[in-house]
């Protein structure tokens, strides 16, 4: 699943890309992605301009003329892909939007997880409230962060990957933030010392610009815009490295299962306490 290194290298790429263009026309091939029904969001859609794209966590919300919200969450496989004028709809495209001053946008999504949500002012408010997502990464204060902690019980992977305690984390990045700052993912949340939640707030904000400035981690599905993939895999201290030896200390890396996670540590640099 693409997580906040992902969504947000597309909604750069979707700002630049289609901010103050006009929706033309909007072609619907799989009716369950859209959940506000296909010929409903067609009429929300037409000739409305893209005022703005931001990331909610890991929702790409677009605002419309009219302050009116375009929802997109891309799970498992979603994509998006632009092209200036497509002669076929490539192989699992299941959307397109058309643009008056030219150029498509589509939408690509092989397991079919992912969904579209067109809200009107006053259902985008509802909305948020009924997601109730966390706050972003970046909008926290190592101060905040510690005080959120020291509130929760649990295992601090699973807290980390809650989206209502902070929105936007996923296994790949929560894992390589963990080790970078030397904490065991099954460590109590509640535990951890002020100096270790400083560091761990420190690593998460680190591995995140890191992955930014790399645009993602190309694992399995994730591309850009453009089909190019992201180079953050290749900085990868854990994830996805299990048995090879630890950067850092020659120390074989294990896998756990944590909170039904796929979950990738060095054993010496994140001693279990």
């Amino acid at each position: 699943m693409p997580e906040l290194p992902e969504v947000e290298t597309i909604v750069r790429d979707l700002r630049g890309l289609v901010v103050g263009r006009r929706i033309d026309f909007v072609k619907v091939w799989l009716n369950k992605l859209v959940r506000t029904g296909p010929r409903r969001l067609a009429g929300f859609l037409l000739g409305a301009e893209i005022h703005g794209v931001r990331r909610r966590g890991k929702f790409i919300v677009f605002t419309l003329s009219g302050e009116k919200r375009l929802v997109v969450h891309l799970r498992m496989t979603g994509q998006f892909l632009w092209a200036a004028a497509p002669e076929t709809r490539p192989k699992h495209v299941h959307l397109i939007i058309g643009f008056e001053e030219g150029g498509v946008l589509m939408y690509r999504d092989v397991r079919q997880f992912g969904y579209f949500l067109g809200l009107q002012p006053a259902d985008y408010q509802a909305w948020l409230v009924s997601e109730d997502i966390g706050p972003d990464p970046f909008d926290l204060s190592p101060e905040d962060f510690r005080e959120r902690l020291c509130s929760r019980r649990g295992r601090i992977k699973p807290l980390l990957l809650d989206q209502r305690f902070v929105s936007g984390l996923g296994n790949i990045y929560v894992d390589e933030a963990l080790f970078a700052a030397g904490i065991h993912p099954l460590s109590p949340a509640d535990r951890i010392r002020e100096d270790e939640a400083r560091r761990l707030f420190d690593e998460i904000l680190s591995v995140l610009k890191e992955a930014i400035r790399l645009r993602g981690s190309t694992v399995r599905d994730y591309r850009g815009l453009t089909g190019v993939g992201g180079q953050f895999q290749s900085r990868h201290q854990v994830y996805g490295r299990t048995g090879e030896h630890c950067l850092v200390c020659g120390c074989a890396l294990e896998r756990l299962v944590v909170g039904g996670r796929s979950t990738h540590i060095c054993p010496r640099c994140q001693p279990r306490r």
